[in-house]
């Protein structure tokens, strides 16, 4: 993709460049016959291709922007928890640093994940507006579409960022907003599991932790402690959260 991607934008800069040269550039070819700007005569309408450079460009952009990088798809698709965590990275670094993420594992070992602007997160009706939702709590069993809002396999992190947004607005508002700490948090933390782990903040069974630390799996032998957020309202006793356990 990227080489195709790079021999496009030698076309394009190709054309812009004639173009230039034969519509910008009048007085360097004052030498040259009249004839050679009557498009009847040469078959030549600059004025067109101008604009067939103009749209070659801005079809670029957008395939620049949508963009996949091959072996970070290979890699995410068969790790749909730690594409999601690159997903909520990108909220962040589209200036939606309010948006918190809680996953953990379920009592039948599932990984279920919360993405939330709510202080108290609960899981929401069937029947709500999704666009209304200030939280989604969902696990990665739904099929093809494991986050639940009509996600490709071929998306990339940013396809993936602005789709959740584009359908839940609620959580797009109250999310935008400013949080340092809490970004710095989160973008260590995936650069400690790289490439592949996997993390959780409660396990609803057996959960072996000293408790200050973040659950974390598929990082093999490396011995790794991350420490939970500290806006995280862990309770003193327990790993899980006190709006879990209220």
């Amino acid at each position: 993709m990227k080489s195709i991607i790079n021999e496009y934008e030698k076309v394009v800069k190709a054309l812009e460049h004639l173009v230039g040269f034969f519509t910008e550039n009048h007085n360097a070819l004052n030498h040259l016959p009249e004839w050679v700007w009557n498009k009847e005569i040469t078959g030549i309408d600059f004025g067109e291709y101008k604009t067939l450079a103009l749209q070659a460009r801005q079809h670029l952009k957008e395939l620049q922007s949508q963009s996949i990088d091959v072996n970070e798809l290979i890699r995410m698709n068969r790790n749909p928890a730690r594409r999601l965590m690159f997903m909520v990275n990108e909220l962040h670094n589209l200036g939606y640093q309010k948006i918190r993420f809680y996953p953990h594992i379920g009592g039948a070992g599932f990984w279920r994940y919360i993405i939330t602007v709510s202080s108290r997160p609960k899981r929401p009706e069937p029947s709500t507006d999704p666009k209304t939702f200030d939280t989604i709590w969902q696990s990665l069993g739904d099929g093809n579409h494991p986050y639940g809002w009509d996600d490709k396999e071929d998306d990339s992190i940013q396809i993936l960022a602005n789709k959740f947004l584009d359908k839940h607005e609620t959580i797009k508002k109250l999310g935008k907003g400013d949080d340092h700490e809490y970004v710095r948090w989160y973008q260590t933390m995936l650069e400690k599991t790289e490439p592949d782990g996997i993390i959780y903040f409660w396990w609803d069974g057996d959960f072996k932790s000293n408790r200050s630390s973040i659950g974390i799996l598929n990082c093999g032998e490396k011995r790794i402690k991350i420490p939970y957020p500290s806006d995280y309202p862990k309770t003193k006793d327990s790993h899980y959260p006190s709006w879990i356990l209220t």
